[in-house]
């Protein structure tokens, strides 16, 4: 028996035939070969048999789906223009600025999430969050961020794009929900101190700018001001940032403990640098 099926896609001129031993005309033809238009023929065509039924509902099967997966494929690779050709606008930066007199009296520092984030139902552009720091007047940012999260977060560049536009980075990376050790702490307070004392706007921000972005703005204020207590501080952070600010209970610890910790280590290393004195 020769297996026949046909598609008939765009009217009986442009008809296809697979045919396996003898064609319609008694003349062999090599198994499975694709054939041109089909003659004329007043004779009644053969019925496809149910293989070559089901081989045509595959095939129009699959070109159905195509358009579609071609159409997903699109939306993945360039999300950004996608949401803009759908006249999405990402919403502003939530930017907010940390008043720390009295010890400066004229000096703010920003808190922020994460510029140009791309995670879950959080789609930022990032040329246009970095437009807007720049439009505040930002001049060094605080990165918390590892550069795994930048990537998780997809800002690979985000570095390489801050120093493109004269932003000085300050790349300090921590963990999600994690504390830095006392050296590192101490180090980036330094940092933060000598830019606002410069009267440099500054930034800094972690990945949703809660955590570790308030537990270092929260060690400043204990460093700035010896009447703040930690709940003091604790609380001006959540009042800015809102109450998941301060995230995990090592952050909360932390923060009370910080006092204590850091004049152990500035002791720690008053007595390295006599021993090397001597």
């Amino acid at each position: 028996m020769a297996l026949h099926w046909t598609m008939r896609g765009m009217g009986s001129t442009n008809e296809m035939r697979r045919v396996g031993g003898l064609n319609s005309n008694g003349r062999r033809e090599g198994s499975g070969a694709i054939l041109g238009p089909e003659p004329a023929s007043s004779a009644p065509q053969p019925r496809p048999s149910a293989r070559g039924r089901a081989a045509l509902w595959w095939f129009l099967a699959l070109l159905h789906a195509q358009p579609r997966a071609m159409h997903v494929a699109g939306f993945d690779s360039s999300d950004e223009e996608a949401a803009e050709e759908e006249g999405e606008k990402p919403a502003p930066l939530p930017l907010s600025w940390l008043p720390l007199s009295p010890a400066y009296s004229s000096a703010f520092l920003g808190v922020c999430s994460l510029p140009g984030c791309r995670f879950k139902d959080v789609r930022r552009n990032l040329q246009k969050d970095i437009d807007e720091l720049k439009n505040c007047g930002t001049q060094d940012v605080f990165v918390l961020c590892t550069k795994g999260e930048l990537l998780k977060y997809r800002v690979p560049n985000l570095i390489d794009a801050y120093q493109e536009c004269g932003i000085c980075v300050h790349h300090y990376p921590i963990p999600d929900g994690d504390a830095p050790d006392m050296t590192t702490c101490c180090t980036i307070l330094g940092e933060l101190r000598s830019c606002l004392e410069s009267n440099r706007k500054t930034i800094i921000h972690c990945y949703g700018g809660l955590g570790r972005s308030c537990l270092i703005a929260a060690c400043l204020l204990l460093q700035l001001s010896d009447v703040v207590t930690p709940q003091q501080a604790i609380d001006s952070l959540r009042e800015l940032r809102g109450s998941r600010a301060i995230q995990t209970i090592k952050q909360y610890n932390y923060i009370h403990d910080f006092r204590e910790n850091a004049a152990a280590q500035l002791e720690a290393q008053d007595t390295v640098q006599r021993s090397v004195s001597r």
